[in-house]
């Protein structure tokens, strides 16, 4: 009777630990935080590049133990300055892209893991050209490609990491040109224009953030 007893009771006792400490992405599917992150872009034509820094906030949903959804919004700006025979000029840039990916976690088990991630979103674009007096502003398709890892460093707080290829397309029929705003213009002897054509850009993005489990 006493050996009937005992063999349920270790069952339960042996069985305790995994009732009470559900996997991470069981206890905390959906981990919300901030991030910062650094943006180059690439013109595809003439290889000329601009480095942007931000800030943004991302949303995870872990589905299941391999499979996750990724919703984030970014701000990326830049002030770019040169002295050549046109005059000199500064024009600040500011992108936003809001991206939908989804994640595939290479590794799902422990507390330091890798992933891939795929995405497409939108971007929007403002570009102020000072000494001209105006801002070209459109939006532009986004696809991102890339690989991260993340650090699981307390029950609810993950550290992550990622790097990311961009492609945007930068198309003309879209552009809005609008005067700046009285006070944010510096008129000066410069002899160029916007580039307001059909371009193809590209882009990496590294980005450093923490989440938070809920």
């Amino acid at each position: 009777m006493l050996v009937r007893l005992s063999i349920p009771l270790l069952a339960v006792t042996l069985a305790a630990p995994a009732l009470a400490h559900p996997p991470e992405w069981e206890a905390h599917p959906f981990q919300l935080g901030p991030r910062l992150g650094h943006l180059r872009l690439t013109d595809v034509e003439t290889d000329e590049e601009l480095d942007l820094g931000g800030f943004g906030a991302y949303l995870r949903w872990r589905i299941s133990r391999r499979f996750a959804l990724e919703g984030s919004f970014d701000l990326f700006a830049a002030e770019q300055r040169w002295d050549e025979e046109a005059g000199e000029g500064t024009v600040t840039r500011v992108t936003v892209p809001m991206m939908v990916s989804g994640l595939f976690h290479l590794f799902p088990e422990g507390d330091f893991q890798l992933y891939g991630l795929l995405g497409l979103g939108v971007a929007g674009h403002a570009i102020a050209y000072r000494e001209l007096g105006e801002q070209l502003s459109f939006p532009s398709p986004v696809f991102q490609l890339g690989l991260g890892a993340r650090l699981q460093v307390s029950p609810n707080v993950i550290l992550d990491a990622s790097i990311r290829g961009l492609t945007l397309n930068q198309r003309a029929d879209e552009m809005e040109r609008e005067p700046l705003p009285e006070g944010a213009t510096a008129a000066g002897p410069v002899d160029y224009r916007p580039r307001d054509g059909d371009r193809q850009i590209s882009g990496g993005m590294l980005t450093v953030g923490v989440l938070i489990g809920m």
